[in-house]
């Protein structure tokens, strides 16, 4: 979702952004919808789903068609989402995957504690220090650390909380599931206002762009299959490429998840590299 229709979304109320935000989702991903489609979903009466459905065409007129064949509405050819990001993750992950037979595959979280998490948050919101116990692979016993967390961040496989550490004097990254309190010496403690938010982050604040194009080892109808899958385009050189905006500070994290970390031997595994012009940008920030 944009800045722009983010503000639009604000705008209207809790039923309305969920109402219109599904409209989206069945118009876009089944290509028909009815009116039956909201009073199922929500329990509304027919007066009412028509009411909001006709007050989403007041708003974004262009986005929907109604077809007589259909006894319903289609996407017209400039339909924009403008309440979901249009990803079909927002399709997948609604109760509609239970009956259309979606499986998705969960990767393990790690576990969380809630009492551990509610003075991070709280930290978070009020820009204050916090003492807490933390363990990692290199002080394997819990060790009481003074952080100033501003964000927190999901990788893909994992959460942690982007913070200034007292102990190093630099922003780290802190796997949340590696807070504890194992006695009351470790419990959380508030040490008062922080002078180090993420305005002071330099590497949050330090925006890149990844360049990424299909493994030059590929065959030409290769490359071209990759670069559809990664939704590349092609360059003055007529080569596949895509340019993937990231904080510098979550530039590993990046690479990881497209597996770019390792280099594989066959082509057909690699798939993807990282383009030459970005990646001496990019090596600093992977330590």
């Amino acid at each position: 979702m944009t800045s722009s229709n983010l503000a639009i979304a604000q705008e209207l109320n809790r039923e309305q952004r969920q109402c219109y935000a599904y409209i989206e989702i069945i118009i876009q991903w089944e290509g028909r919808l009815t009116l039956q489609h909201l009073q199922q979903e929500f329990g509304f009466g027919r007066s009412k789903a028509k009411k909001l459905l006709n007050e989403y065409l007041e708003r974004q007129p262009s986005n929907l068609i109604y077809d007589a064949s259909l006894k319903g509405h289609k996407p017209s050819d400039q339909f924009t989402p403008v309440f979901t990001h249009g990803h079909i993750d927002e399709y997948c992950r609604s109760e509609l995957s239970d009956v259309i037979g979606i499986q998705l595959l969960e990767a393990p979280l790690r576990n969380i504690d809630p009492n551990l998490i509610r003075p991070i948050l709280r930290a978070i919101r009020n820009q204050q220090r916090i003492d807490i116990g933390y363990q990692s692979l290199s002080s394997p016993d819990y060790e009481s650390r003074i952080i100033s967390p501003h964000s927190l961040v999901f990788d893909g496989l994992r959460y942690h909380v982007r913070a200034h550490c007292e102990k190093n004097n630099a922003y780290r990254d802190f796997v949340l599931s590696r807070f504890c309190f194992e006695n009351e010496a470790l419990k959380p403690e508030f040490e008062g206002p922080s002078e180090f938010g993420k305005e002071q982050d330099q590497e949050w604040n330090t925006q890149l762009v990844l360049s990424i194009e299909p493994d030059t080892r590929l065959n030409e109808q290769q490359q071209r299959i990759i670069g559809l899958d990664y939704q590349m385009q092609k360059n003055e050189q007529s080569s596949w490429i895509r340019e993937i905006p990231v904080r510098a500070a979550l530039a590993k994290y990046l690479l990881q998840r497209l597996r770019l970390d390792q280099y594989q031997a066959i082509p057909e595994a690699q798939q993807i590299v990282i383009s030459q012009s970005c990646r001496k940008t990019f090596e600093p920030y992977l330590k």
